[in-house]
């Protein structure tokens, strides 16, 4: 397969870190001397119309270390992926025909015959990975947006396919689930990949959340942050889909804050949510190595955000910029070849937030970590 092109010719390539098993990890990878500062912020449509233009035209990247060398592209805007589950595609678009065809039309809408950046996919809430596909129990119909996805696809096969599963036991019937599963999700992000690649050859292609977010799981020992050494069950399962990272040509992992870092914990403690640096660098040092390890030398481009995504009180607050400077910091030492900073900015709420949040925090951050990490002037 071709190298990757376009942005990602620039991205110094890092040796894997450690695998699953019995490897060094203290073999880290040099910070990246191409660590790179993508902005991929979006004004939606209903803001553009109120204001009579997209204020983020308006944005001046001059004498920054930002730059909108990235496109991100939404699941709804490429192709014919249904949010309400795999198993939709399968009984509507079996042999993925329809799906490529309207790939066409969607690559040509939003992205540049000359584009030479990182475009990233962002398909969810449904994932390659069985074991990391949520599951909501619904009576709803098949067709409802209600998270039984696993449920879903079970009632597919059973439906289609049942000659599957006849006459076999429950255990039994669940791995043809998970196979079958897994078999069609490979075939339509790889069918998706090649031929947004085939269409614009000179981009640099990924998709959202990949490896998956991960904070606490039962896929880990009770306390560990994050992938922790990378030795536990998460890790494996990971290498289960192995052909997805040998195909894309970046690997784009969700790192957007949901616990506020403190720079010190003050005298009355800590609040719901907080944490020290030191359990932050834990958490986010594992994603980004446990990313670096199936890139295998890859580019790493984590999606971060200027806002938490969080359940506790300071939820879609503005990050600090000290938090920034960090996210930033550990990325790069831990061998991620970037950033995309991503954010949507959808009423005049919004936008009076980005206003005083851009100049604040994120700016003066990206400012200080290029500094840090290329002596920038």
């Amino acid at each position: 397969m071709l190298a990757a092109a376009g942005v990602c010719a620039g991205f110094t390539a890092h040796e894997p870190v450690v695998s699953t098993r019995g490897e060094r990890l203290d073999a880290m990878p040099a910070a990246s001397a191409e660590f790179k500062f993508l902005l991929a912020i979006r004004s939606d449509r209903p803001l553009i119309d109120d204001l009579g233009y997209d204020p983020l035209q308006r944005l001046n990247l001059r004498s920054t270390p930002f730059t909108r060398e990235v496109i991100d592209i939404p699941g709804w805007r490429m192709g014919r992926y249904r949010r309400q589950g795999a198993h939709l595609v399968a009984m509507q678009n079996p042999n993925l025909a329809e799906h490529l065809r309207a790939i066409k039309v969607h690559v040509d809408e939003l992205v540049p015959v000359d584009f030479a950046g990182v475009v990233i996919i962002d398909y969810e809430p449904w994932w390659a990975l069985w074991d990391r596909t949520t599951n909501k129990s619904s009576n709803e119909p098949f067709d409802a947006r209600d998270g039984d996805y696993k449920d879903d696809w079970r009632d597919y096969i059973r439906a289609e396919r049942s000659y599957l599963v006849d006459g076999l036991s429950a255990e039994q019937a669940e791995q043809v689930f998970k196979r079958t599963y897994q078999a069609f999700m490979r075939t339509f992000i790889l069918s998706t990949y090649y031929r947004c690649k085939q269409l614009r050859p000179r981009a640099s292609w990924g998709f959202y959340n990949y490896p998956q977010v991960l904070i606490h799981s039962d896929l880990t020992p009770f306390g560990v942050q994050g992938y922790g050494d990378l030795t536990h069950k998460a890790s494996q399962i990971n290498d289960e889909i192995a052909w997805f990272f040998e195909a894309v040509d970046v690997v784009s992992p969700r790192i957007y804050p949901s616990r506020r870092v403190l720079e010190r914990v003050p005298s009355e403690g800590r609040q719901p949510g907080e944490i020290t640096k030191s359990v932050h660098e834990k958490w986010l040092s594992s994603m980004v190595r446990e990313s670096v390890r199936l890139a295998n030398g890859k580019p790493v481009l984590p999606y971060h955000s200027p806002i938490f995504y969080t359940t506790q009180s300071f939820a879609r607050e503005p990050v600090s910029q000290l938090q920034h400077e960090e996210v930033f910091r550990i990325l790069a030492e831990n061998g991620a070849a970037g950033v995309i900073v991503w954010h949507a900015l959808r009423h005049r709420e919004d936008l009076a937030q980005w206003e005083r949040l851009w100049p604040e925090e994120l700016l003066p951050a990206g400012v200080q970590a290029d500094r840090a990490l290329h002596g920038a002037p």
